[in-house]
């Protein structure tokens, strides 16, 4: 058996491992392009004064609080 490091496991899949499993586990292109959709562009904002500063853009990781964050982890965890 394996081990792993869970606690930092939500944060580290890469976005594109994530569609590569869902293709291999042939889930419909249009349910991979919605969940893409809900990823690209993903990133943490500041606005002060007017002005928006980008903080992070997410290119790895699950979304927290995104309702299909802990299937999509589940199938970049094991994708057979």
């Amino acid at each position: 058996s394996g081990a792993f490091d869970f606690e930092a496991a939500f944060p580290s899949v890469i976005h594109q491992w994530i569609w590569l499993v869902l293709r291999h586990r042939k889930l419909p292109k249009h349910f991979i392009n919605w969940f893409k959709a809900n990823y690209e562009g993903a990133r943490a904002e500041y606005e002060h004064h007017g002005i928006t500063f980008v903080l992070i853009h997410f290119v790895s990781g699950v979304l927290q609080g995104y309702p299909a964050s802990a299937m999509l982890f589940n199938n970049a965890l094991d994708p057979s």
